[in-house]
């Protein structure tokens, strides 16, 4: 190793470090004594002047799940809506759509969870009957398979399964 080499090294580690304490008490922060999610508004619970977390410019809104808080560098704060059919997600700090895909079917054509992803960074869901699973793609492309003769789709697995 050269000296620069663990330069950049120490570096990165000091910033991993720093990242990982503020993921902490960021999360840490966002629940309440009771275990409950903080929620946040323009009044009262103003997460923006000062702002709360340094870099943390989006909070959820207090009993509006289809809403958001976004906070300016100045310290401006707006309350922002999320598109139809889409409720805020705190953990990815994005719109999501708000799907219960344990007892849901998918197909693509009736009810794609594709776009957007239902559950983010899952791209295979339960179809219509025991044979049939739904593919998404990274860029919202919806595809219905089915699983090869004397299988059947198991979600727990995202793979088709032999009977």
């Amino acid at each position: 190793n050269t000296p620069s080499t663990q330069s950049v090294k120490m570096k990165f580690l000091s910033f991993a470090t720093v990242f990982s304490i503020a993921a902490t008490a960021t999360a840490t922060r966002d629940r309440s004594k009771n275990g409950e999610m903080n929620c946040y508004n323009c009044g009262n619970k103003n997460p923006c002047d000062p702002l709360l977390t340094e870099g943390l410019f989006y909070y959820p809104r207090c009993n509006k799940p289809a809403k958001f808080v976004q906070c300016s560098d100045d310290g401006g704060c707006d309350v922002r809506p999320c598109p139809d059919g889409l409720v805020w997600d705190q953990s990815i700090l994005t719109c999501v759509r708000e799907v219960d895909t344990s007892t849901e079917c998918f197909s693509c054509e009736e009810n794609s969870p594709c776009s957007p992803l239902a559950v983010p960074d899952k791209y295979y869901y339960t179809g219509c009957t025991k044979e049939d699973y739904v593919q998404c793609s990274s860029s919202g492309s919806c595809y219905d398979m089915s699983c090869p003769s004397s299988t059947t789709w198991d979600d727990d697995v995202l793979s088709c399964v032999h009977k």
